[in-house]
């Protein structure tokens, strides 16, 4: 995919123009008065799932292409332009994993890596029922697979999760499991 270079002499322009993202520079006053030129990944907003059926953590493992490896997550996906994050969170759960939703329920907004990104994922945790048949998009390749919460602290604690937005969905549920567990509610 060729890039799109659009700079104006002041340095803020679109250094690439993909199907995903683009990567815009620009120059930015900081509060504390000083001047920068930052690059920014101008990412599309994203839903995370985290479903539960039967007491069971419902994990993916999924080919991911820029690193080079088998990544355990929880399923997510890209959020369509007049969609809400939530529908495509429904709608990201069922074409990933084949379960649908029968309750939801958001636990957490953030950016996924502010640094060097807008990139803002909506985290929402699901009860769901039987698994039905995934529907992958033509690139994806995507295992199911049900864990239960102790084999997952296993995968946290051994750094085999390396996608961070699912590790701290896992975190947040594992914590809500202890306060409650500990009448901390």
């Amino acid at each position: 995919m060729k890039s799109k270079r659009a700079f104006s002499p002041n340095g803020k322009g679109i250094a690439f123009d993909g199907r995903r993202f683009k990567v815009r520079i620009q120059n930015v006053m900081l509060p504390n008065g000083k001047r920068m030129q930052k690059e920014a990944v101008m990412a599309p907003r994203v839903a995370v799932i985290l479903p539960i059926s039967n007491g069971k953590l419902i994990m993916i493992k999924q080919y991911r292409p820029v690193p080079g490896i088998w990544i355990y997550e929880l399923p997510a996906g890209i959020i369509n332009a007049h969609e809400s994050p939530i529908k495509a969170a429904r709608r990201e759960l069922e074409e990933e994993t084949g379960y649908k939703a029968k309750a939801i329920n958001k636990i957490l907004e953030c950016f996924v890596s502010p640094g060097i990104s807008n990139e803002y994922a909506y985290v929402y945790i699901a009860e769901c029922g039987k698994m039905g048949a995934q529907h992958l998009d033509e690139h994806e390749d995507i295992k199911v697979f049900e864990t239960t919460l102790e084999d997952a602290i296993k995968l946290l604690e051994g750094g085999r999760i390396k996608n961070a937005v699912s590790a701290l969905a896992i975190s947040l549920y594992l914590l809500k499991k202890y306060r409650i567990a500990n009448g901390h509610v």
